[in-house]
């Protein structure tokens, strides 16, 4: 019996041993592996070349409570577009200074080509800045800087069809992925400046109640008419109203953008509260 109990202590003591040899193997081998190199890339360039997409990046309008494309800076008179260097790979350890450039040439064949709409002009030179770096801090997986345009540009020309080829170049020796350094930025000024107003309602009749969703297009203020008669004119992005009777009332949302009540946007809805 004592043996026995000698024996099979010596089994789990040999045991451990290969199992601390083991785990200090594995460990030993993941401390000595390399880390993947970073790729350098811009982000534009990854969300136009997607699946089934053509290289190029839309400015699209700012719609209400969804996620923009762009920004309006109304005091420097600036309509800036965000753009985003990242860095791929585990290891994100030290500053990286990457160049950013206009890319006219790669602008003009997506024009020539047809992939741009017909009557699409290069956005000239004067009307635009592009910061030539923008670094990447050690620790970070991405920087970003601005293109600003000239406002009073975008105004005089609200009928045009306008590109800008950006790309990025390295300045630090680092791997750039070719395939996503750089994209053509499409934009129509009237699209991203003139307001469209637009809302959706839920009614609610146990109480008489509507709650209105603003779902407008760059505006900057909003007027609502709750159709009542009720001397209260709100200026809430979404508000709701109580409504005194049943009936059906004339909803209206009047949304003003950057360009004035000149160019203010007017919405009817008619709704019916039971």
């Amino acid at each position: 019996m004592h043996t026995f109990h000698f024996k099979g202590r010596l089994m789990l003591v040999i045991l451990a041993i290969s199992a601390s040899c083991c785990c200090s193997c594995s460990y030993k081998e993941i401390v000595d592996s390399s880390y993947p190199d970073q790729a350098i890339y811009l982000a534009q360039a990854a969300e136009a070349k997607g699946a089934n997409k053509n290289g190029v990046y839309t400015i699209t309008p700012s719609v209400q409570g969804q996620a923009t494309r762009y920004t309006i800076d109304e005091a420097a008179g600036k309509l800036n577009i965000p753009l985003g260097a990242i860095r791929s790979g585990i290891d994100l350890n030290g500053d990286i200074a990457i160049g950013f450039t206009v890319d006219s040439d790669t602008a003009s064949r997506a024009i020539s080509s047809g992939i741009l709409p017909t009557g699409t002009e290069l956005t000239p030179p004067a009307a635009y800045a592009l910061p030539s770096t923008v670094t990447i801090t050690s620790g970070k997986a991405s920087a970003e800087i601005m293109l600003s345009i000239d406002m009073n540009f975008l105004r005089s020309n609200l009928t045009k069809k306008l590109a800008i080829g950006v790309s990025i170049v390295d300045n630090t020796g680092k791997t750039i992925n070719s395939k996503l350094a750089t994209v053509v930025l499409f934009m129509e000024p009237l699209q991203l400046l003139l307001p469209i107003a637009n809302f959706t309602t839920y009614v609610y009749g146990y109480n008489k109640t509507a709650n209105f969703v603003n779902l407008s297009a760059n505006a900057r203020s909003y007027s609502w008419d709750f159709g009542d008669g009720s001397p209260v004119v709100s200026s809430e992005i979404s508000p709701g109203h109580i409504y005194a009777t049943a009936g059906t009332y004339a909803v209206k949302l009047t949304a003003t953008g950057i360009t004035g009540a000149a160019d203010a946007s007017l919405k009817t809805v008619n709704i019916v509260i039971p």
